[in-house]
């Protein structure tokens, strides 16, 4: 008697465990092949973050800027320079009454926005420090530490410089009658290309110029009527080229991959990395406030939406791994729009960026930094 009792404890046991794995199965399977939205998380896990050790000047205003090994504080006079341990490791001077920061791969760019400094730093040194003869509009820098400067010329144009690593000029170009906003250079050290605004006619254009170093005219054009290309970000062989209502990816020798479209709703913010693009929109066909996070690969095709109330205060992205802000919270979401974390850092995070691909993320907060796992 007892035996066959116990035999229907464990076939009981047994059938509850093949029904929860085929539900699991079942929830899977509409995840990930038929759009299904599971809700969002509502119970958080509580992470401490290691706190950086760095102390900041409270009279100043720091922007700040990640790469894979190393965190920079950026301000006027300084950059703060701490490892991937959390430990301050340099104090780099620059000077600059109004600095920005990028960086790609290993290379930080500080430019004096409207001044004429440009500083090129790798990993905790100053590698170079260039001199523009106009003032500084726009720049960028390639994971080989070459940099382009767009700058104000006479008459109201704006002029293209590409600096080698020496800070050469290896590429001047003169935009003529139209307004330059942005330029990068492909991480061949080699290709170029140009956002710029044409309003011959009356009607205003976003043209896209593809340049090769060792040639005096375009090896490519391409006029979008309409559509205002402010944005350019260059990952490997393409570049990302961001509108109003599209983006466009190009091999960054000119030839055409793909066109997101995204008409009704605007871009707020978006990053770029092996996987695609990973963009936020404001869905402004909506009543209240309604955003998307929506992903692509380089070919144009949707990895996942997901679909979001809060304000988006950040957002950055590693291997298959977003996080954005969630009213305070770390929201953690994979490229198929499921969300899969809900983190409590216990400080007000005001911005968090990925050390490169790793789960490791420094949040920012009014007077410090701390590193947080996210995973």
């Amino acid at each position: 008697m007892k035996n066959t009792v116990f035999k229907k404890i464990i076939l009981s046991v047994i059938v509850v465990a093949v029904i929860l794995v085929v539900m699991f199965v079942v929830r899977e399977v509409a995840v990930e092949f038929f759009g299904y939205k599971p809700p969002a998380l509502s119970e958080t896990s509580q992470k401490k973050g290691q706190q950086i050790e760095v102390t900041l000047d409270s009279e100043s205003k720091y922007s700040h800027i990640v790469t894979d090994k190393y965190i920079y504080f950026v301000g006027t006079d300084k950059v703060i320079v701490a490892d991937s341990k959390g430990s301050k490791r340099e104090e780099l001077p620059i000077g600059t009454s109004n600095s920005v920061s990028k960086s790609q791969g290993k290379y930080v760019i500080v430019g004096d926005m409207d001044g004429n400094n440009i500083y090129i730093i790798k990993d905790t040194q100053i590698k170079q420090t260039i001199a523009t003869k106009g003032r500084i509009k726009n720049f960028s820098v390639n994971s080989s530490g070459f940099c382009v400067a767009v700058t104000e010329g006479d008459m109201g144009k704006r002029n293209v410089i590409a600096y080698n690593t020496k800070g050469e000029e290896v590429f001047v170009w003169d935009s003529g009658n139209m307004l330059v906003l942005n330029a990068v250079i492909a991480e061949n050290n080699k290709n170029i290309v140009v956002s710029a605004v044409d309003t011959k006619d009356g009607v205003m254009k976003s043209v896209l110029n593809f340049y090769n170093v060792s040639k005096s005219e375009a090896v490519a054009t391409e006029s979008y009527e309409g559509e205002l290309i402010s944005a350019l970000t260059v990952n490997g062989n393409y570049v990302y080229c961001i509108g109003d209502s599209k983006t466009l990816v190009y091999k960054v020798s000119g030839d055409k991959k793909s066109e997101i479209l995204y008409s009704g709703k605007s871009v707020i913010t978006y990053e770029v990395n092996n996987s695609g693009i990973v963009m936020a929109f404001l869905e402004s066909t909506l009543t209240g406030k309604r955003y998307n996070i929506e992903s692509y690969t380089e070919t144009g095709k949707k990895i996942g939406t997901f679909e979001y109330d809060y304000d988006i205060g950040y957002l950055d992205i590693a291997d298959d791994v977003i996080a954005i802000d969630r009213g305070g919270l770390i929201s953690v979401i994979n490229y198929k729009g499921r969300e899969k974390a809900l983190i409590d850092p216990g400080v007000d995070v005001d911005d968090l960026c990925f050390m490169g691909n790793s789960s490791k993320a420094i949040g920012f907060t009014a007077h410090g930094a701390y590193m947080f796992n996210i995973n």
